[in-house]
């Protein structure tokens, strides 16, 4: 065999060589690759499968989250069919005749309080233009003492007493920057997102949500009570047995308590001028405001009725806590709440049509989006219905029972929801009520600083006449603190 053969030979074993061991690391690599394929199809199989089981957790447990509604995206879902509408509990409600009203808003047909009276009557008064009596009313307060106790309170982040305390000092001067400084530092500190709501929240869609998932079980158990819930309208519950025997007692009784100063005469205000005989009244106002000037108010005071509210936030009291925390469990968030409004009417007192929303407000402002109401007394009590007009809908107050009601229909105040409390004829009638508005807006269940307004008592109530739809006669309550719709500016 020639040189030349055996080297041919040679490359050529050696190629045969290096071809195996290609082969066997191409197959080393078909292999390697296919176990990575495999993890990778198991990794995805088991995302997909998390991700499922995520999505199906959320829909039946977590709120939605959208961008706010435009349109008619918001609009009142029918959540009863045809054939469930004879199902709706009418042994709750009486029917009464819808008026007819013309829905544009308009001034008072009269004045409140007429020209003729009030020129007599302030004629009597011989009135100077100076607030008489104000200043002697006033007794001085230690102020530095009480600001002490108030930052000793902010060292040891005991919030609650440290706003009472600088509030206490300014419902005696209002324009104390001091006080009102560090006032504004706790509200920093307990609300750092400011305090302008956000809207990225469906607020409508949960509560209907919640309110659907409810209707199908009918009665259920709440907070440790049999609760029955019934569809009076598309946007209207009633929810039997929401409060106890002893829940309405105690509510009733913190109400009374929170009327201590309703012995101090209070000052008159009207929501807007047509509601009096302005052209005689229009030097007798507190600069500013659509309030009468002391000596006035108490001269209208006797010639006018009132119903009273009382009002109690968030951290104030363990029992409105609680039942605050009840009502987010029908679908209403507490994040979305105002202040628990505690009202009493006594005989012969009533409250006119009115909607919870203003008409020209869109659902994602900062309005009433949703109303709740509780009944805390029916015993010899007659009339004091809360009467949808509209609706032909006439609730008659029970004891412990609580109704919602959804003031809009898509981006718009809805209209049909008009509702008015009807006169009481015996007894007393006394109700709970909490307001929701569309955006989150946990500021709006802190209590107010005093309104810097002269010629205001300290602590003085104020009975707001209300500027309401439809025309007619005004309506008005009592309330503790100042309500700033009656603040010019």
């Amino acid at each position: 065999m020639g040189h030349g053969t055996r080297q041919r030979r040679k490359r050529g074993a050696e190629v045969a060589k290096s071809s195996r061991a290609n082969t066997n690391d191409s197959d080393d690599s078909r292999r390697n690759l296919c176990l990575i394929l495999s993890a990778l199809v198991v990794v995805i199989g088991v995302g997909v499968a998390l991700a499922f089981a995520t999505l199906s957790y959320n829909e039946q447990h977590a709120p939605e989250e959208t961008a706010p509604p435009t349109g008619d995206s918001d609009a009142i879902p029918d959540l009863l069919s045809s054939d469930q509408q004879s199902d709706v509990d009418k042994k709750s409600v009486d029917v009464v005749e819808a008026d007819e009203w013309d829905w544009e808003v308009k001034r008072p047909s009269k004045a409140l309080l007429s020209p003729e009276w009030m020129e007599s009557l302030i004629s009597s008064l011989e009135i100077d233009g100076k607030e008489e009596g104000v200043g002697e009313k006033v007794k001085p307060i230690d102020r530095d003492g009480t600001i002490r106790e108030a930052r000793r309170n902010v060292k040891e982040k005991k919030w609650m007493e440290a706003k009472r305390l600088y509030r206490h000092v300014l419902h005696y001067n209002p324009w104390d920057n001091q006080a009102m400084k560090e006032l504004h530092y706790i509200y920093y500190q307990e609300y750092p997102e400011g305090p302008n709501g956000q809207t990225t929240f469906n607020f409508t869609k949960h509560l209907f949500k919640s309110v659907k998932q409810r209707l199908k079980q009918k009665s259920f158990d709440l907070d440790g009570r049999p609760v029955t819930i019934r569809q009076l309208h598309p946007s209207i519950f009633a929810f039997h047995n929401f409060l106890s025997d002893e829940e309405c007692d105690y509510l009733i009784q913190l109400h009374n308590d929170s009327l201590h100063n309703a012995s101090l005469s209070p000052l008159m205000c009207f929501q807007h001028e047509d509601f009096m005989a302005k052209e005689l009244i229009r030097s007798n106002l507190i600069k500013g405001t659509y309030c009468l000037r002391q000596p006035l108010s108490v001269k209208v005071a006797p010639h006018l009725t009132w119903s009273y509210s009382t009002s109690h936030y968030r951290g104030e009291d363990a029992v409105v806590d609680r039942i605050e925390r009840r009502i987010e469990e029908l679908g209403l968030r507490h994040r979305h709440a105002r202040d628990l409004q505690l009202l009493s009417y006594e005989e012969g007192v009533s409250y006119n049509d009115h909607t919870d929303c203003f008409y020209k407000n869109k659902v994602t402002d900062q309005d009433k989006a949703a109303t709740f109401l509780a009944y805390l007394q029916d015993e010899n009590l007659e009339g004091g219905e809360t009467a949808f007009p509209r609706l032909g809908i006439s609730i008659k107050p029970k004891r412990g029972m609580a109704v919602i009601f959804y003031n809009f229909n898509g981006q718009t105040c809805n209209l049909d929801m008009m509702h008015r409390s009807t006169a009481v004829k015996k007894g007393k009638k006394l109700i709970a009520q909490k307001w929701y508005s569309y955006p989150d807006a946990p500021f709006y269940n802190e209590r107010p600083y005093p309104a810097r307004v002269h010629g205001r008592l300290p602590y003085q109530p104020v009975v707001s006449c209300d500027y309401i739809l439809a025309g007619g006669e005004s309506s008005c309550r009592w309330y503790e603190h100042w309500p700033f719709a009656h603040t010019k500016e």
